[in-house]
């Protein structure tokens, strides 16, 4: 595939199974590298070693080369979601992501006091500086008196 095709078509791939590994990938809405490392979870039942991963890493990502096991896990991901069997927020499929948040986003009354909390307490402390110097040209920094400014004679 030449750079023009890839340009006006970025959604075709040259290989299949290549294709597959991407459209899996998306379907979990993970990156193609943590769809491989949850491959290798799943294929051989512990996490994928610092050593192994930068072979695969040039495997799969460089070389465009899917082991079969990847593949296979690909292939089992769009098969359930074809089933409706498949949820994409499951945290197993989001083990590797910092900040997923599924349906178990932060909510409730706790989070609203403290986000309610923070604004009132972000507006009290302007209205307070405000106060606090009367002289003050501006309520946010830089904070000039009107001694401090030029005067217009």
């Amino acid at each position: 595939m030449n750079l023009w095709s890839l340009l006006i078509h970025p959604d075709r791939e040259e290989q299949a199974s290549r294709s597959e590994v991407a459209e899996a990938a998306n379907v979990l809405e993970i990156g193609e590298f943590q769809l491989l490392q949850l491959a290798y979870r799943w294929r051989f039942g512990h996490e994928l070693p610092d050593d192994r991963a930068g072979p695969l890493f040039q495997l799969a990502m460089v070389e465009g080369r899917e082991p079969a096991w990847a593949l296979h896990y690909a292939q089992l991901i769009l098969e359930r979601a074809r089933e409706g069997r498949l949820n994409v927020n499951d945290p197993t499929y989001h083990r590797y992501d910092r900040f997923h948040y599924g349906p178990d986003a932060p909510q409730g009354l706790a989070f609203w006091v403290m986000a309610v909390g923070c604004g009132a307490l972000l507006l009290g402390s302007v209205t307070l500086a405000s106060l606090v110097s009367a002289e003050a040209t501006s309520v946010l920094p830089p904070f000039f008196t009107v001694q401090e400014l030029p005067q217009g004679n």
